[in-house]
């Protein structure tokens, strides 16, 4: 019997759970990105065998207090019939493509703001699947939702970036690996698919001589689940870490790139950058990233 201190990480390492994903919440909204979104989580909840629950947000329609002139109520009522109009069609497309599916499917309808709804219902799922925010968009609907949600829903979020249009490949994953418990949490919040995928690649990354990043134990961990895997530690320290993860990704031709999120505290990450928000931001893959 072992005795004495066990760190948080040593301690989910040793952890023996039946990981699965039965619950996959996807969401959807009136852009065109979104069928292409919802049939993706399709695909995956068929090849997972999962439940699959599309959540709407309806925005309220708010204008501004300190406006000067009297808003008629006739402005109000367009604006409210036009935002009913979205939320109908978003739902007849739902319909149209789970239509004769074979997995369960459930449309999910609430009115408030997208994050805080999207982290209210996240709560109920073992998996969420998110849009990259585009660089070009900035409306209220892409107000960067990914990175919100992954750092305050507790849950892990699956970000799809606009070049993927077919469905996420698990012939080669990444597993992105500094031995932090935000990556041991984005392990076991993935081991589902690292158990399916064809090769699963540790990498690990030092960005100073000083760094010790042991990967043994992960890799043996991830092999008793029967995870077909390697490791890779690169010999240089490595200054970029976001971008020279992202050119290993596309030198791979990896499918899916599984990570912690925001290893340093947020505010860090807003004033210097961090592989978090470059990832988040940039991937040309589907990313899995738990907080």
């Amino acid at each position: 019997m072992r005795t004495g201190f066990c760190s948080p990480v040593e301690f989910l390492l040793q952890e023996v759970i039946t990981v699965s994903i039965r619950d996959i919440l996807v969401h959807v909204d009136h852009q065109e990105s979104s069928e292409r979104i919802l049939r993706i989580a399709m695909a995956l909840a068929q090849k997972l065998g999962a439940h699959l629950a599309a959540l709407y947000v309806k925005n309220p329609i708010e204008y501004p207090v300190y406006a000067d002139v009297t808003i008629p109520q006739s402005v109000f009522d367009q604006a409210e019939e036009f935002e009913q109009e979205k939320l109908k069609a978003s739902k007849l497309q739902f319909e149209k493509i789970t239509h004769g599916q074979q997995i369960l499917v459930e449309w999910k309808q609430e009115e408030g703001r997208t994050v805080a709804k999207l982290i209210e219902q996240s709560a109920f799922c073992d998996l969420l699947l998110v849009r990259q925010t585009s660089p070009s968009n900035q409306s209220d609907i892409d107000e960067d939702v990914a990175e919100r949600v992954v750092l305050e829903s507790g849950r892990p979020i699956l970000v799809i970036p606009e070049s993927v249009t077919e469905n996420i490949g698990l012939d080669r994953v990444v597993v992105a690996w500094n031995g932090k418990k935000e990556a041991v949490r984005a392990i076991h919040d993935a081991m589902p698919l690292l158990e399916i995928a064809s090769k699963v690649s540790i990498v690990s990354v030092k960005t100073s001589p000083a760094e010790d990043i042991p990967c043994a134990d992960i890799a043996k961990h991830l092999a008793r689940h029967g995870v077909n895997l390697e490791v890779e530690q690169p010999d240089q320290d490595i200054v970029d870490v976001g971008y020279w993860l992202q050119s290993q990704l596309d030198e791979k031709k990896t499918d899916l790139v599984v990570m912690g999120a925001y290893g340093h505290s947020r505010y860090r990450e807003m004033i210097f950058g961090g592989v978090t928000r470059h990832m988040l931001r940039n991937m040309p893959i589907p990313c899995l990233m738990s907080h």
